[in-house]
């Protein structure tokens, strides 16, 4: 069956969109951080690495993150080291503009506030540190630095010192993070790398977390997220109003949050944490629709519930994307289909929640197209078309539309279904242009063949079934076929042939049939029959049947009895070389077409058209395949021997064989053992004599 899919975007316009990111625009939930790392190779190295990070909420929502950076520097040689350090952000050095988002950046060595001066790092300027080691001296560096674009439900902090490797040695790390009481445990959402512990660096009231690493640099980015405390307090609130006996809206609310918090966390990175905040706000929108219906209130004042969770739905559709998909899709068409009930006429959302409608029925259109429920295909078309209001958009759905109708025909085509499939979409697929050549079509579905030669001569009866629709052909080509061979054997002067055709009507279980009879004697041959033949693959069996039917006889005589042997050769597969030959000749151009159909797109007419014209085209050449096939498959030929004589009586002894065009060659013998004609006729004759003298003999003797 062909593979065939028309390439259905979602919608006609826009797909299922990613998830909208909240927060404010241009606002990391991250922190930016900075890192001193040396200009140019030097001996000297990072003995201990300390990084301390203190979060404070500020009032306007955001969270504030303090930062301390220690590098303890030694110079392990016996001379004093010029040392020129540069400042790096995640994306490179750091260039002098840059530093203006960290307005209170200090650096001081060994307790001495030291001034930046600028570099130049490959032809672009950067900020760096100049200072100076004795042999074998430590000096400590530190740089301090606020953040303060923590913004948005879910805000963290990443540190990771990969960039420190641009020093030589093996130093100690010690990470600490200064977390606040309105960042309290329950808000916390992932810390990372595992090996964390509780510190005592702290201030008061604050709680520190705390990484060790007394081998070097460790490969595992500092990562600790959280949910803003805004966001935490408003979560607490809304939980907290969010009760059995509350309004529907408090459990909108409380959904809200989490959807904020669902939005924020990262597709790529954050899918676990995704997905949890789906599962919340997904409890609390359910949650509030059976506390609307506990309540008995009327449906207007759910409206806003399933809007949430059509837009929740039609988020986490993106998120997962594929085949998993398909559920979200389902839930989605359903919620924004109730939503649309509760809106008025003239809300200005109906429009959005239609286009999400139609995202999700497209997702299902294509699902139902790839299992090829064409039937499904269909109802989500006139679904889609009730929504789409334009004339362009109902134009492309009646193409869909017939696509999908000829689709489904095709199938059908494909599944020997033709009644069917003529049903649905008989102009299409009875397209002359799309047909292949008659030639590359069988002019007969089956044949059967009873051959009978022997001594008495040979019979042919050959029985066909015309190809569905070609009755007519078949009839006027096997009628052609005897005035040929009538003109053929006028010409060549021969005689003893016996051919006639004869037609049975169809009956209730079985199609009309055509039988063809030929009989010579066994002085002819079949062989200027053969000749005459058209050379098509429609009679190749034909063809090598009367090129091979003459048995070899001998005879042996014993007294009055004759030991007569039958030796007929018989191989027929070229015939079904020839059939299997046009069928994957077919199959090859149908291949070809669907390869160079081009691709569908719903929104172009003209191409969809083309492409459907190439479909169809292909699926009219594999059914001719297949058609070739399943003649090669149901065709057989009974071949009897005869040795027999009906002057004598013996016309029954013989042997038959069943063979098909994939038989292996073989021999064919049949021994039989006959009174022998003329020696049973001289001694008739003899014995008759003998009788007369006898009774002569006697007459005298009286």
């Amino acid at each position: 069956m062909a593979a065939w899919f028309p390439a259905w975007p979602l919608a006609p316009r826009q797909a299922l969109a990613a998830p909208t990111r909240q927060g404010t625009p241009g606002v990391q939930a991250t922190s930016p951080t900075l890192y001193l790392v040396p200009q140019d190779a030097t001996v000297v190295v990072l003995h201990t690495h300390v990084a301390t990070f203190q979060l404070q909420p500020l009032a306007d929502g955001r969270t504030s993150l303090g930062v301390e950076l220690l590098f303890r520097l030694k110079n392990p040689s016996q001379e004093t080291v010029n040392l020129v350090a540069r400042l790096d952000g995640r994306s490179g050095p750091l260039a002098p503009e840059q530093a203006a988002a960290f307005p209170d950046l200090s650096a001081s060595v060994d307790g001495q506030a030291l001034s930046f001066q600028p570099l130049v790092v490959q032809g672009n300027q950067a900020l760096g540190l100049s200072l100076s080691l004795a042999a074998e001296a430590q000096r400590t560096v530190r740089l301090r630095y606020t953040v303060t674009g923590l913004a948005g439900p879910l805000a963290g902090l990443r540190y990771d010192p990969a960039p420190l490797r641009g020093w030589s040695g093996t130093p100690s790390v010690r990470v600490t993070v200064q977390i606040p009481p309105a960042i309290p445990p329950e808000s916390w959402l992932g810390i990372a790398p595992d090996g964390w512990r509780y510190g005592l660096e702290a201030p008061a009231e604050m709680t520190a977390i705390q990484w060790l690493f007394d081998n070097g640099l460790p490969r595992q980015p500092f990562h600790f997220q959280f949910v803003a405390p805004s966001t935490w307090g408003q979560l607490q609130a809304a939980r907290q109003a969010a009760v059995s006996g509350a309004p529907p809206d408090a459990f909108r609310q409380l959904g809200d949050l989490y959807r904020q918090l669902y939005a924020a966390a990262d597709v790529a990175t954050q899918g676990s944490l995704r997905a949890r905040f789906y599962a919340l706000a997904l409890a609390a929108y359910t949650d509030g629709l059976t506390e609307h219906e506990r309540q008995g209130l009327p449906p207007a004042a759910a409206t806003e519930l399933h809007l949430r969770l059509a837009d929740l739905y039609r988020n986490r559709a993106a998120d997962v994307g594929g085949n998993a998909a398909l559920p979200y899709a389902r839930l989605l068409v359903e919620q924004a289909a109730a939503a649309l009930e509760g809106l008025p006429a003239d809300d200005r959302r109906r429009a959005e929640v239609m286009r999400w409608q139609t995202e999700g029925l497209y997702l299902l259109l294509s699902d139902a197209r790839q299992r090829r429920e064409w039937p499904q295909a269909l109802q989500l078309i006139e679904e889609i078309a009730r929504l789409s209001p334009t004339a362009a958009e109902q134009e492309t759905l009646a193409e869909m539309r017939r696509t999908v109708r000829v689709q489904q025909a095709l199938d059908l085509l494909e599944q020997g279904q033709r009644d069917a499939a003529m049903a649905l979409a008989a102009e299409e697929l009875s397209d002359l242009q799309l047909q292949p050549p008659p030639q590359f079509q069988p002019l007969f579905a089956r044949w059967q063949v009873t051959v009978t030669t022997g001594l008495a001569g040979t019979t042919l009866k050959l029985t066909g079934e015309p190809s569905p629709g070609r009755e007519a052909d078949a009839r006027a080509a096997l009628e052609g076929l005897l005035q040929q061979w009538s003109t053929a054997l006028t010409q060549d002067g021969r005689a003893g042939y016996d051919i006639n055709l004869a037609a049975t009507p169809p009956q209730a279980t079985t199609p009309t049939s055509l039988t063809l009879t030929i009989t010579y004697p066994d002085t002819a041959s079949g062989v200027p029959l053969a000749r005459a033949l058209p050379a098509t693959a429609d009679w190749a069996l034909l063809r090598e049947l009367l090129l091979q039917i003459r048995p070899e006889t001998t005879r042996r005589s014993h007294l009055l009895w004759q030991q007569v042997s039958l030796r007929q050769p018989l191989d027929l597969r070229r015939a079904g070389d020839q059939w299997a030959m046009m069928a994957t000749d077919l199959e090859r151009q149908a291949a070809q077409f669907e390869a160079q159909a081009a691709p569908d797109v719903w929104e172009d007419v003209a191409r969809l058209e083309t492409a459907l014209q190439a479909h169809v085209q292909a699926a009219n050449y594999r059914v001719a395949a297949q058609a070739w096939r399943d003649l090669l498959q149901e065709s057989w030929v009974l071949v009897e021997l005869q040795a027999g004589s009906s002057l004598l009586g013996t016309s029954g002894q013989g042997r038959s064989w069943l063979v098909t065009a994939t038989t292996p060659s073989q021999m064919l013998t049949f021994d039989g053992q006959m009174v022998n004609p003329g020696r049973a006729a001289l001694s008739a004759t003899a014995g008759f004599f003998g009788l007369f003298l006898l009774a002569g003999m006697l007459w005298r003797l009286l």
